[in-house]
């Protein structure tokens, strides 16, 4: 077996132990998405690895914190479209494509109208633009957010800022939506060996090139890297340019 089908076979299967792992633990009603993008990353070919969870939907979110409306009941969803470059070089960027999305969504809705709604975007970015865009982001509306006009009331959404945070995978996003969003109590499987492991090969695999491109901000030459740290964060000021 070459090396990218064995890298893109450990991606694989470590999906298909999430979705058993949560689905043990009452978190979600339906893993299909979790299993189609298992599959999705097996099948695919070439020197890349990606898939799509679409509509990964969380049901029991617990007591969520609400300011503006009164609920009881919220829906968490996760969308992922995610592609990658198996065993890239030292230096190099990992991704070739990121958009993670994060939407809550009232489930008891008792007011006349849509239902109250906000999102979040995680992604890639890999265009020129007039405003500044460190390579990966958080951002709060989003795609998810731009056709709901008449829920923003005197909320005004803009497009920055744009906050740096280290990409995610499928795995790393839901992690961040467990942590986020149910009391610390009620997951304290976090702690499992099972579960740390999964999160460590996504850590070791994301999160680790990104914090040492980082740091290579201090290094003499930084301005020579290919991945330029001042673009993975970018109220860095560049160097040598």
């Amino acid at each position: 077996m070459s090396t990218a089908k064995l890298f893109r076979e450990n991606i694989s299967t470590n999906l298909t132990r999430l979705a058993e792992f949560l689905n043990r633990k009452g978190m979600i009603n339906d893993a299909s998405p979790l299993y189609k993008a298992s599959s999705q990353c097996r099948n695919k070919d070439g020197d890349s690895w990606g898939y799509r969870i679409d509509r990964l939907i969380f049901h029991k979110v617990g007591e969520v914190r609400v300011q503006s409306h009164k609920t009881s009941s919220i829906l968490l969803e996760v969308n992922v479209d995610i592609e990658g470059v198996c065993k890239p070089d030292i230096g190099m960027d990992p991704l070739t494509k990121l958009s993670l999305d994060l939407t809550i969504m009232v489930n008891d809705n008792k007011e006349t109208g849509p239902a109250p709604m906000s999102a979040w975007h995680l992604d890639r970015h890999t265009q020129n633009a007039n405003f500044s865009h460190p390579s990966y982001h958080f951002q709060f509306g989003g795609n998810r957010m731009k056709y709901v006009e008449e829920q923003y009331g005197l909320v005004l959404i803009t497009d920055s800022p744009r906050i740096p945070h280290p990409p995610m995978d499928g795995i790393l996003g839901i992690d961040f939506a467990i942590v986020n969003f149910w009391e610390v109590e009620k997951i304290r499987f976090r702690n499992e060996g099972e579960y740390t492991n999964i999160l460590n090969e996504s850590i070791n695999m994301l999160w680790k090139p990104y914090v040492e491109n980082l740091y290579n901000y201090w290094q003499q030459n930084a301005h020579l890297l290919p991945w330029k740290p001042h673009i993975s964060w970018n109220q860095l000021p560049p160097k040598g340019i």
